[in-house]
């Protein structure tokens, strides 16, 4: 949650769309949210003005992958570190080691887009998942295979 979706949430409760219960019911995770083996900072993005980053390192993929459905189940922007999003490319067919994100993006190449907070490149996941699928450009047919004209007498 973030200030403006603060802000909107009171002024439905000032307006009467939802009820003091409901909204009370949204904000029950705020500040933290406690998987067991994480706690989750829902609470982040009001007091720094950035989201919670997921940081996978010692955690398994489900676990990468249940603080990520909890931070999308709120509404967050998920920002993944480099080797995160390395991974996260996997899905896509793409092989990219973290180091060829970091030269793609310092050269101004055609990688995908980073936020630097603090010095430091963090992807949105919504950002990777559109770069990945503008990547694709389908089947095409190698100029070999193509049918070639034969040229007779004129």
């Amino acid at each position: 949650m973030n200030p403006s979706d603060l802000h909107a949430l009171l002024e439905q409760v000032r307006a009467g769309a939802i009820t003091p219960q409901k909204a009370a019911e949204r904000l029950r995770d705020l500040p933290f949210e406690n998987l067991g083996h994480s706690r989750v900072d829902h609470h982040r993005a009001l007091r720094n003005g950035f989201p919670e980053v997921i940081y996978g390192g010692g955690k398994t993929p489900g676990q990468v992958v249940e603080i990520a459905q909890s931070l999308a189940g709120k509404g967050a922007t998920i920002l993944l570190t480099r080797a995160e999003a390395s991974e996260y490319l996997k899905r896509f067919g793409i092989r990219m080691k973290p180091a060829t994100l970091a030269r793609l993006w310092s050269t101004g190449g055609d990688g995908p887009a980073c936020r630097h907070i603090r010095g430091k490149p963090y992807y949105p996941r919504h950002v990777l998942r559109a770069w990945a699928e503008s990547q694709d450009t389908g089947l095409r047919r190698s100029p070999r295979d193509r049918p070639q004209r034969k040229e007779g007498p004129s």
